[in-house]
């Protein structure tokens, strides 16, 4: 993951540039390149947390986590929508990052007290 983003990191304008020859879209682009290099940063804990959950049959904790998280986008997203569009990348990084969070805190929680991986 480091690398993918430190590689973004170093060419993402070349990179903005392979996928349109527009102008307009290029400039436009590269103002929200600062979130594209830090999505992926944020998001992999809790797509790394599914895959555990997921492994461990923990349904009603994903959920849990989820609705915590999405809650947490609309506030954050409605309490930012001044900011426009980066309002939304705002909101999505952060529900990327609660959402890991929160399943960390419960699976740190549940590992601590031998309740995680029950027979």
């Amino acid at each position: 993951m480091r690398v993918a983003d430190t590689s973004i990191c170093g060419v993402g304008n070349d990179l903005i540039a392979m996928i349109t020859s527009i102008e307009a879209v290029q400039a436009q682009a590269e103002v929200f390149l600062p979130w594209l290099i830090a999505m992926p940063l944020v998001s992999m804990w809790c797509f790394l947390f599914d895959g555990i959950f997921v492994g461990a049959t923990k349904g009603r904790d994903m959920r849990n986590s989820m609705f915590l998280a999405t809650c947490s986008f609309f506030a954050l997203f409605f309490a930012a929508s001044s900011l426009g569009n980066h309002a939304l990348w705002f909101a999505m990084l952060s529900f990327m990052g609660i959402r890991g969070l929160g399943l960390a805190v419960i699976f740190i929680y549940q590992w601590r007290r031998g309740q995680f991986l029950l027979a």
